[in-house]
């Protein structure tokens, strides 16, 4: 998954990938917190302390995808979503271990949901966390 900032006029822009194809594309006048996750999907998902929402927020049919800033290193994002998930009735995948990444997954009843936590190129900047969420029960939007 990878995020192509751009501009449009005035306003700044941001297109989701997932390679091959682009998922949902998102424009904001500050970048930041452009698009809210719906309502259903923010009492599914943990958000970290102090996290940002960036977009794209893009929605398709029955999932969602997302993107958060955390001011946490990727150990502490994971340690935080290995806590909060599971409280909440996720399922947990062995965390995966990419370089600069870590990829988690967690399944619910119906709903999938996966993080990349990607570190930042910069000490002090902050922690990515890139989700895509689908339900097989029907729209992310309720």
């Amino acid at each position: 998954m990878a995020r192509a900032p751009g501009m449009v006029g005035r306003m700044r822009c941001s297109a989701l990938l997932w390679f091959p194809v682009v998922l949902g594309v998102a424009c904001s006048e500050s970048g930041v917190g452009a698009a809210r996750l719906p309502e259903a999907v923010q009492r599914a998902i943990p958000v970290p302390p102090g996290a940002v929402a960036f977009d794209p927020v893009a929605g398709r049919g029955p999932g969602v995808l997302f993107g958060y800033e955390a001011p946490m290193a990727p150990e502490d994002v994971l340690a935080f979503y290995q806590a909060e998930l599971p409280a909440r009735g996720w399922e947990l995948d062995p965390p995966k271990r990419l370089p600069h990444r870590v990829r988690l997954g967690a399944r619910r009843s119906h709903d999938r949901l996966e993080l990349d936590l990607v570190e930042a190129h910069d000490p002090g900047e902050p922690t990515r966390i890139l989700g895509a969420w689908r339900s097989d029960a029907g729209p992310a939007t309720r």
